[in-house]
């Protein structure tokens, strides 16, 4: 009997039916998108095609950009508060809806899963930083991460911070993160980015004091960045110490880091913007 089975299902080709994801598998694919790890959460839950188990799997699609997936799965997804939900990250990348509409109608109806809800209120700042609604984009994001201070909500302050051009306002939000998980590598990779970003319009806007400051920290964290020796010479130049310039450029050299281009060159390079 079993291999009369075995063949009807080979001849018919529909296979046997997907295994169902356990709660635990769910549980960890929402604490991988909390912490900003799509991925990971898309290799928990597999291929689901129902349940929570599905809404995770979308979630983990609509972070890797794979919309032609995200919309055909969908449409699978009955009514009710995660569809909705579901409808306003779609919305949040279109310019054809009324993004904040939909949002606004996903977040009302009070989505149960915490991550979603998240995810939804984080589409929303999205749709308001679109319609160049930066203040209301930043404090709606700025209560998220505080409400749920999870890696995903912070992410997507900084995020929005750096798009702006308010790198000393990320750079602080950076600091506070970083102080609460001191241990975190790719946060503090993280910050010293930044902070490299920003000491190079520091010295461009002249702000000497803070891309001195800025450089010491970098090489606080990260030691081994020797080139940031170069940036800490040319804001003690701006200082008139043109004697602790000159050290500072010959330990860079002696580490073997090159000089870089300088900052009034660099394509694209923005100055920081005061935040109001």
């Amino acid at each position: 009997m079993i291999r009369l089975v075995t063949v009807l299902v080979l001849l018919c080709g529909c296979g046997a039916p997907a295994e169902p994801v356990s709660i635990d598998h769910v549980g960890l694919a929402n604490k991988a998108l909390d912490e900003g790890l799509p991925k990971r959460a898309l290799a928990e839950v597999g291929k689901a095609t129902e349940g929570r188990a599905l809404i995770a799997r979308l979630q983990a699609i609509i972070e890797l950009d794979e919309w032609g997936t995200f919309e055909k799965l969908e449409r699978t997804v009955p009514a009710g508060d995660d569809k909705l939900a579901l409808g306003c990250l779609l919305a949040a990348q279109r310019k054809d809806v009324d993004g904040e509409k939909r949002c606004r109608t996903a977040l009302a109806a009070s989505p149960s899963d915490p991550t979603l809800a998240d995810a939804t209120e984080r589409a929303l700042g999205v749709v308001l930083e679109t319609e160049h609604r930066r203040e209301e984009a930043e404090l709606l994001l700025r209560n998220l991460a505080q409400k749920r201070p999870t890696n995903a909500n912070r992410k997507a302050v900084v995020a929005l911070l750096e798009r702006q051009g308010f790198v000393r306002e990320a750079v602080a939000f950076l600091e506070a993160w970083l102080a609460t998980t001191p241990g975190d590598k790719s946060l503090q990779l993280k910050l010293v980015q930044t902070l490299e970003r920003k000491v190079r319009g520091d010295i461009l806007d002249k702000r000497a004091d803070e891309a001195e400051a800025v450089a010491r920290r970098v090489l606080v964290l990260a030691p081994e960045r020797a080139q940031m020796r170069y940036f800490l010479a040319d804001a003690l130049e701006l200082k008139g110490d043109k004697t602790g310039a000159e050290a500072e450029r010959t330990t860079a050299k002696a580490a073997g880091a090159t000089p870089p281009v300088p900052v009034d060159t660099m394509p694209g390079m923005a100055h920081d913007h005061d935040h109001p």
